[in-house]
């Protein structure tokens, strides 16, 4: 086997697990959730089946690409992930007016 395609599945072994990694505690909830979904508007049901890491700061901004925005991302994914940070405070706002909230977790 030439270098070429070890560097290949060594670099999608990685990835794929950096991948993994960032978007599966996102999704977590999925499984768990109890109540059928039929009926909930489209914002509920983007709230009951993802999550936000409790995660702040540009480092982990860079290192998710703004995974850790799941919530707003799956609200609005037109949105740059560089300019999620500041799109949480407005959509948090405007869900607390409604009486819902994010969820949020650990990374781990």
């Amino acid at each position: 086997m030439s270098g070429k395609w070890v560097s290949f599945l060594v670099g999608m072994l990685i990835g794929g697990f950096y991948s993994a990694f960032v978007l599966i505690g996102n999704h977590e909830r999925e499984t768990r959730i109890s109540t059928h979904l039929e009926g909930q508007t489209f914002v509920d049901h983007q709230i009951t089946t993802c999550r936000n890491y409790n995660t702040k700061g540009f480092w982990w901004l860079m290192m998710m690409g703004g995974m850790q925005y799941q919530t707003e991302h799956h609200l609005f994914p037109q949105i740059p992930f560089y300019r999620l940070p500041e799109s949480e405070g407005i959509i948090t706002e405007h869900l607390e007016a409604k009486g819902r909230k994010i969820c949020y977790g650990p990374v781990l």
